[in-house]
This record gives structure tokens, sequence and C-alpha cells, in this order.
């Protein structure tokens, strides 16, 4: 078993968690104490669900759950970018993060069906 910090896509999800709380702490108040609050829940759950991963004998369960925690994170990010919170070269950043993140954990994820 890889420790987990060395795995590319928990380098991705770190990277992904810096970023958003960098970002989201230049958000107005009304949208910091919601959607920069929920970025932030999110992008955490995200790189202990993949700690978990690693961890586990049935990893299948935690790289759904990160999928399904990456797609949450798009959705608030492309809000974001809609309300005007963050620029395009921002946006830019989280969708090739959250891409990346998806491709490893979908790749991850077939390696342990078959």
């Amino acid at each position: 078993m890889a420790q987990y910090q060395h795995l590319p896509i928990f380098k991705a999800a770190y990277q992904l968690m810096e970023a958003i709380a960098i970002k989201t702490k230049d958000y107005p108040a009304n949208y910091r104490s919601t959607i920069g609050y929920q970025l932030n829940t999110e992008a955490l759950a995200l790189v202990m669900s993949i700690f978990k991963a690693n961890q586990h004998a049935d990893k299948s369960v935690y790289i759904k759950e990160t999928i399904q925690l990456t797609e949450m994170i798009e959705m608030l990010i492309r809000l974001s970018k809609d309300l005007k919170l963050i620029n395009i070269e921002s946006h830019a950043k989280f969708v090739e993060l959250t891409d990346s993140i998806l491709k490893q954990s979908s790749g991850w994820l077939r390696s342990q069906i078959s």
C-alpha cells in the first residue's frame, strides 16, 4: 500500500483543498458562510476520502465517495464562477484539478472492480 501523501490523486486533491481555502476567504461574507463553507467542507472530505480509500481493503466504497465529492465541488465551483466570486483563471485551475481527480478516481475504481 502506497503512502497516501505520495499518491498523485491525493496531491491533486490536496492542491484543490488548498486553492479553495485561499480563494474562499476572499468571498463576500454572505457567500463565505454558505458557498465558501460548503466548498471547504467538501474539499476536506475529499482529501479524507482518498486517505480512507488507500487504507481500506474495500476501496471501491471510498473511491465512489471521492467521485461524488469531486462532482459536488465542481458544482459549487461553477456556481462561484457564475456568481462572479472567482475569475476565469481560478475557475480553469479548479476545473483542471477536479478533472484530474475524476480521471484518477475512475481509473482507480476500474482497477478495483476488475
